[in-house]
């Protein structure tokens, strides 16, 4: 629902208490209800986990309130209640009742099943409306999956995209840089959006590349509107990143375990053996329960190259503002972003803490927090493309007036 201004408390975040209670439809006749009988054990899931009267055949499970981590109960669910092996990654690729209903039908009458586009480099979370698209980078495991609960924080006619590294799911050659990546995503948004203004988020490794790319949109002739930053660095030690954990570099997906040292269970004296790792995560559940040896070898090893990409890059300019989400509870490990892009960005740069760790920046409360000051740039009204004939020579902005708050 739209509020023209949000409930901030005496510290200036959001006070979610005063937020009034939303409303899932604005009109009686949006609801479609479900026909057959697979849709209908769908809609019933949906609505018993997420806490809602009932669900039409059209509702996203994302539009609705649910995240990654919500999604392995109603695979779960669904799985009981159908009497099938559910594959968990439906929930990404076909995440209403209609599209469900279709593929459970399907491969109860021809035993197909298949893993849906949920590894896809473009991975739709919310395909439906007429707003400008907002695009979303993975961060270093390669998975874009962790930004469907933006769903439920957007404005509902706003179109959602991750995009996923194709190391993951091709066996052609991968990109090797930074700037390969960012030239086939810009391929890829392209094709859903010819031309601006475009809307960029990436989170870690992400954010270098959200940077390149909306370099590269611009050099193209074309408007970024939004270019947004979670916890994203270049020129740093990295020693944080290099230092991670197992558990931290598969916590991008929302996994909720008791205790995380049951993921460094994956990577014992630092080896992976991904079929030890496919089992475990079987046996613990979450997201990656349901990705297959391989597919984890591919995203473990994505993720350890990540910071040789970084520290191989060498930025140019972006002519626009950014908006920068730092993760406050990072004890011990700030890095000023002006002092980190501010020779790599020629408009200001908009901080905003975000109470969440590196490694938790896209967790529903981080999220929440976040969505806002994305509204507020896609709400900005439109103004001409910038001038593409710029000199993109970094030392000319070190000495520019960036704004921080």
């Amino acid at each position: 629902m739209h509020l023209d201004t949000l409930p901030l408390s005496v510290n200036g975040k959001l006070d979610r208490k005063a937020l009034p209670a939303p409303a899932v439809r604005s009109a009686a006749d949006e609801y479609q209800a479900p026909r057959t009988a697979a849709e209908r054990a769908v809609a019933t899931v949906f609505a018993d986990v997420l806490g809602i009267d009932r669900v039409g055949v059209t509702d996203s499970f994302f539009d609705l309130g649910g995240n990654s981590l919500v999604a392995t109960r109603v695979a779960s669910a669904l799985g009981s209640e159908l009497g099938i092996d559910f594959p968990l990654q439906w929930m990404f690729s076909d995440p209403t009742p209609q599209s469900l209903g279709q593929r459970i039908q399907k491969w109860t009458n021809d035993g197909v099943d298949g893993a849906g586009a949920s590894l896809d480099v473009l991975l739709p979370i919310r395909m439906r409306g007429t707003a400008e698209p907002l695009f979303c980078v993975h961060p270093f495991i390669g998975l874009a999956w962790s930004y469907a609960g933006l769903g439920r924080e957007l404005t509902q006619d706003r179109p959602i995209y991750g995009l996923q590294s194709p190391a993951l799911t091709e066996d052609e050659p991968h990109p090797e840089t930074i700037t390969d990546f960012a030239g086939r995503y810009v391929r890829e948004i392209r094709s859903i959006q010819p031309h601006g203004p475009y809307h960029l988020v990436g989170w870690s490794l992400g954010g270098v590349i959200a940077h390149e790319m909306a370099v590269q949109l611009q050099d193209a002739g074309e408007e970024v509107r939004l270019l947004g930053l979670l916890d994203s660095y270049v020129g740093i030690d990295r020693s944080v990143e290099n230092s991670a954990t197992t558990a931290d570099l598969l916590g991008g997906v929302g996994l909720d375990l008791p205790d995380d040292s049951v993921l460094d269970e994956l990577a014992p004296d630092g080896q992976f053996d991904a079929e030890r790792a496919a089992a475990l995560l079987r046996v613990v559940g979450g997201p990656l329960a349901a990705l297959t040896a391989p597919e984890l070898e591919r995203i473990y090893r994505n993720a350890q190259r990540a910071p040789e990409l970084i520290d191989a890059h060498r930025p140019k300019v972006f002519d626009g503002e950014l908006v920068f989400f730092t993760a406050a509870l990072d004890d011990g490990f700030h890095v000023d972003p002006v002092t980190c892009w501010g020779q790599f960005v020629r408009g200001s740069i908009d901080e905003h803490p975000v109470d969440a760790t590196h490694w938790t920046m896209t967790t529903p409360a981080a999220l929440a927090a976040i969505a806002p000051h994305l509204e507020r740039s896609h709400r900005r009204p439109r103004h001409a493309a910038p001038d593409t004939g710029r000199d993109s020579d970094p030392d000319d902005s070190a000495n520019r007036p960036h704004s921080v708050r």
